[in-house]
């Protein structure tokens, strides 16, 4: 009996054919607790604002506060958030995948 050899990309095409469907088209989301989000803020420099209710939705412009975070995200090097409508973090994904 011979040996089999695959080179890299054939071994990689195997791996990716034996998993299943459901595992090959999963999004990596990154999430911050709520616990966390106070200190994710105050080290973006957007706490106070976000307190203070100074900053709006990337998305639809509503006012975004503490209660109302729906997602943190970079456009252009710079940090957006977004309320937490489900259209504007739907939004903030797409435009996140863009990038």
């Amino acid at each position: 009996m011979g040996v089999l050899t695959l080179d890299h990309s054939d071994a990689r095409r195997e791996q990716i054919m034996l998993t299943p469907k459901r595992w090959r088209d999963r999004t990596i989301i990154r999430a911050v607790h709520d616990d966390d989000l106070e200190q994710v803020l105050r080290d973006l420099g957007l706490f106070s604002a976000v307190v203070a209710g100074e900053v709006d939705c990337a998305v639809c412009g509503n006012p975004v506060n503490l209660s109302t975070v729906g997602c943190l995200f970079s456009k252009l090097g710079e940090v957006q958030v977004t309320c937490c409508q489900e259209k504007c973090c739907a939004a903030a994904m797409a435009t996140r995948s863009d990038a």
